[in-house]
C-alpha cells in the first residue's frame, strides 16, 4: 500500500504544472505506470490522488458492495470514476493539472499536497489553512482511538 506523509506547497506554473513531492512519486511508482490517478473531491474544495492500484481496490470494492445498476453504485461510479484522470509526470516529476481540476479545487500560484495515508489531496493553501484548524480542533474535542494490530488503541493526545 502507498502511504502519503506530510504537507508539502509547490509552485504551479503557468502551463499548470506542479511537481508531486518526491517521497509521493516514490510511493506511486510502479512498474506499469510512473503517476497519479487524481480526481475532485466531492466534499471539499480539492483534489484527491491516489496510486492507480488504490483505485482498483476501490473498483472492486465497489463491485463487491453495490448492486452494478443501484443509484449508490452509479453516484459512486460518476464521482470518482468519471472524473478521475490519470496523470504521468515528466523528468522533474511534474504533473500537468487539467484546467476543470485546477478550477474546481481553486488553485492558483501553489499546490498543497497533504498527506492522508493511502491518498493525499492537493488544496490551495489559503483555502486548507482553515480545514487544517477545523480537523485540529476535531482531534482535540473528541475521544478519538485507533486500533492497532488488533487489540491496542492509540488515543488522539498520547495516550494508549
Amino acid at each position: 500500500m502507498a502511504l502519503f506523509l506530510s504537507t508539502v506547497t509547490n509552485r504551479i506554473d503557468r502551463k499548470g504544472r506542479v511537481s508531486i513531492p518526491a517521497p509521493y512519486r516514490s510511493a506511486l511508482t510502479t512498474p506499469d505506470f510512473a503517476g497519479v490517478v487524481v480526481f475532485p473531491n466531492f466534499s471539499q474544495p480539492c483534489l484527491r490522488g491516489m496510486a492507480y492500484q488504490s483505485l482498483l481496490e476501490i473498483a472492486e470494492s465497489l463491485e463487491a458492495q453495490h448492486e452494478l445498476f443501484s443509484p449508490e453504485y452509479d453516484a459512486i461510479a460518476t464521482s470518482i470514476f468519471a472524473e478521475s484522470r490519470t496523470l504521468e509526470w515528466d523528468a522533474e516529476g511534474r504533473i500537468v493539472l487539467p484546467a476543470d481540476l485546477i478550477e474546481h479545487a481553486g488553485l492558483n500560484e501553489e499546490a498543497c499536497f497533504v498527506g492522508k495515508v493511502s491518498w493525499f489531496e492537493i488544496w490551495d493553501p489559503v483555502a486548507y489553512a482553515p480545514r487544517r484548524a477545523e480537523a485540529r480542533e476535531h482531534a482535540k474535542s473528541k475521544p478519538l482511538s485507533i486500533k492497532v494490530g488488533g487489540a491496542k488503541n492509540l488515543r488522539a493526545g498520547g495516550g494508549s
